[in-house]
């Protein structure tokens, strides 16, 4: 058998190897020959192949087939460079697998255990070589706006760089907003703006910020996207003035609707630049804020009533049923300013009635395996994405039923629905009353209102204007606004990206050279997913255990736990050291028997006493034996039952008198003695016992007190001699 080289021949082998489930042990392995064998003593298996240096061919020269060994479950050809290239495909498909999951796949497919860090280096090594380098790519990123603006004339392409005093270069930002998409929105797209910024996953640390609109279907429709070091006031204003130029919006503003989180520097940024606009604050946002003090499904789902309320007196009633929920809960809310959260004051000239950013969030989603990648890499997928996009529109239209957008038929659809429980009253000239308990609202056919507002505000006639066009016998589609016909889509859609060349491709040109920003280098193992707010359906794990109530299991009682109960008995002075451990067995279930009870209560009452004194000293915990150095008893220690043992605790101790028996079992007499409680589990020939330190701390403390009773009584005698 013939191979092109050595490299040919060694990745055949791994294969050969890693198939049969063989170990081989390589005895020469050059970039001239290479001698293999199965690593298992006896067996016969051998392969020896070599260089040709005629042909330059790798070639087979011996070939034993016959083996006696079996398979395994482990192999050290499963390296990460074979697992790199086994699994490429998968891992560029999904940049997020994780390490355990490349486990499993390769105890499937190849019945072999690999261990963790193999497999997360095997994921390393193909995503760096796809993604490119970091230092590379942004050396290049000139190059790259060059290519963008020759591919895609009418473009804009800004990159901003910091000067260095040694005269580098330091990346600071980088806008893009392609012709097609300006045109796209200016031509096709309410003007409804939603802004958002999202943080970038790899070592190119930083934000990237975007500009997203809807389509006729209420789809978002990428307008602009930068990428800069951080969300401020700074970044949006240069964001901002940037798209504010290329939009064609005027100085003002005014006609103009942005949507966005509470982000205090954007929108002092919108304010600086855009005064005259509708500025709206996501109802998620304001939710989560509020719900900081208020909490509760019935909260959350007055909030949602209150943000969907489309006129006035609906609003005022909502906040009037919100307020009976608690004491200045609604004042709270109403703080938020509704201008900027309820439908019911927003502006009707946008044909948007969006309360949320959910548009910006859709598209931080749409990207999010774009954002683990280096700077060029990533924007080139976002690109990519938003090419191949419009290219599926055509596609899409084909499928229409009518030429109203299907997401505008579907609301038409439900509005009809609802318009045949409403009772209408015509006034002979161009006036309808229409009663929708408890509210009669008023429709103007011929200005195309209805004091209701949601045909104002979503450009779709509402129930009472739907019942009142049914009165005149008029034609329905021909009341719902431009923006959701089908003429109107295409031309979001007719203009198209043009496709650019890869890094390898681009000419050298004299751009300077721009070095990556500084990484700052954060305390602690950096998070990967973002942190939930209050009321987000967590994506997998356990549930919470909101709504469960603590039950004691001393008094049986609802509220509080065995800590915190009010009817747990004080705890005495005397037998305190035992009454840890009975608690201990308790909790266990069964209450285990103690080697103390044969110890009679006169032997141990006053030693218990004195240890209970010494342990309940100013100090907490002051003289518990593992918090303070290691005790280790001097001279003879005697007990009241007659034991007696010379260097108590050390190596060299040693018992001369047992006492009432004849020989020393176990630690039981001693510890009785003391009245000390064994460790929990803690066995020493079946019986529970306690540690050395234990008792040799013991021990200390009650020779202690013998040596200073003895003294005061020998004070005494002398004194009375006296």
């Amino acid at each position: 058998m013939v191979f092109e080289n050595v490299k040919k021949f060694r990745e055949a082998l791994s294969k050969y190897a890693i198939e049969r489930g063989c170990q081989l042990d390589k005895i020469h392995n050059d970039q001239r020959r290479v001698r293999v064998k199965y690593k298992a003593n006896g067996c016969p298996w051998i392969l020896y192949a070599s260089k040709d240096f005629k042909s330059s061919d790798f070639i087979i020269k011996t070939y034993n087939p016959r083996h006696k060994c079996y398979r395994t479950n482990t192999n050290t050809m499963s390296n990460s460079k074979f697992l790199a290239k086994y699994y490429k495909s998968r891992i560029v498909s999904q940049p997020c697998i994780k390490g355990w999951e490349i486990q499993d796949l390769v105890r499937t497919d190849m019945g072999l255990y690999v261990g963790k860090f193999v497999c997360l280096k095997a994921r390393k090594m193909v995503l760096k070589k796809i993604m490119g380098d970091h230092v590379a790519e942004f050396s290049r990123i000139y190059d790259y706006r060059d290519m963008l603006l020759e591919s895609n004339p009418g473009s804009t392409c800004v990159v901003k760089v910091t000067n260095c005093d040694d005269g580098k270069k330091l990346f600071h930002s980088f806008y893009i907003c392609f012709s097609a998409l300006k045109k796209g929105f200016i031509e096709g797209c309410r003007k409804c703006i939603g802004l958002d910024g999202y943080f970038l996953k790899r070592i190119s640390k930083g934000q990237l910020l975007v500009a997203i609109a809807k389509d006729g279907n209420n789809q978002m429709f990428p307008i602009a996207w930068a990428v800069v070091g951080t969300k401020s006031r700074e970044t949006w204003t240069w964001f901002l003035r940037i798209l504010k130029s290329d939009l064609d919006i005027n100085d003002e503003g005014e006609g103009l609707t942005i949507i966005s989180d509470m982000q205090k520097g954007l929108y002092l940024a919108v304010q600086e630049l855009l005064p005259e606009c509708e500025q709206r604050m996501c109802a998620r946002h304001i939710l989560a804020n509020w719900s900081k003090n208020w909490k509760g499904v019935e909260e959350r789902k007055r909030f949602w009533a209150c943000a969907r309320s489309t006129f006035e007196a609906e609003l005022r009633k909502n906040l009037d049923k919100l307020a009976q929920l608690g004491k200045d809960i609604s004042n709270d809310l109403v703080n938020f300013n509704p201008n900027r959260w309820s439908k019911a004051q927003f502006r009707t000239s946008s044909k948007c009635d969006s309360v949320d950013n959910n548009m910006a969030e859709s598209f931080n989603a749409w990207v999010l395996g774009a954002r683990h990648k280096t700077i060029i890499s990533m924007l080139e997928e976002i690109r990519k994405k938003v090419m191949n996009r419009f290219t599926k529109v055509t596609t899409f239209v084909n499928s229409w039923t009518h030429d109203i957008s299907p997401m505008a038929m579907l609301v038409l659809n439900t509005n009809v629905k609802k318009s045949m429980r409403v009772e209408i009253s015509w006034n002979g000239d161009i006036g309808y009353e229409v009663k929708d308990s408890p509210y009669i609202h008023v429709v103007n056919l011929i200005q195309g209102t209805c004091t209701c507002r949601s045909w104002g505000l979503k450009g779709i006639p509402c129930a009472h204007a739907i019942a009142a066009i049914h009165h005149d016998e008029a034609n329905l589609l021909d009341s719902i606004c431009k923006w959701y016909k089908k003429e109107t889509y295409l031309k979001a859609y007719k203009h198209f990206l043009q496709p650019v060349t890869n890094m390898k491709m681009w000419p050298e040109t004299l751009n300077p050279k721009v070095e990556p920003p500084p990484v700052r280098k954060m305390p602690g193992r950096p998070g990967k997913k973002r942190k939930k707010e209050l009321g987000e359906v967590p994506s997998s794990g356990k549930l919470p255990k909101r709504g469960k109530t603590m039950s004691c299991s001393a008094c049986k009682s609802k509220g509080h736990n065995i800590r915190t109960c009010p009817n747990k008995p004080p705890a005495t002075s005397e037998g305190t050291a035992t009454s840890q451990a009975f608690a201990s067995s308790k909790r266990s279930g069964k209450q285990k028997s103690h080697p103390t009870q044969a110890v009679q209560q006169s032997q141990s009452s006053e030693p218990s006493q004195a240890i209970v004194q010494s342990d309940s000293g100013n100090r907490k915990g002051a003289n518990n034996a593992f918090k303070r150095p290691r005790v280790v008893g001097h001279g003879v220690f005697v007990s009241k039952d007659g034991f007696i043992c010379v260097e108590q605790g050390r190596s060299i101790s040693r018992v001369i008198k047992s006492g009432a028996q004849e020989k020393l079992i176990s630690s039981a007499i001693v510890t009785g003695d003391l009245r000390y409680a064994p460790s929990k589990c803690l066995k020493w020939k079946g019986k529970s016992a306690i540690t050395g330190r234990q008792l040799q701390h013991k021990s200390a403390l009650l020779r202690q007190k013998n040596i200073k009773s003895q003294t005061s009584s020998q004070g005494a005698t002398r004194t009375k001699g006296v």
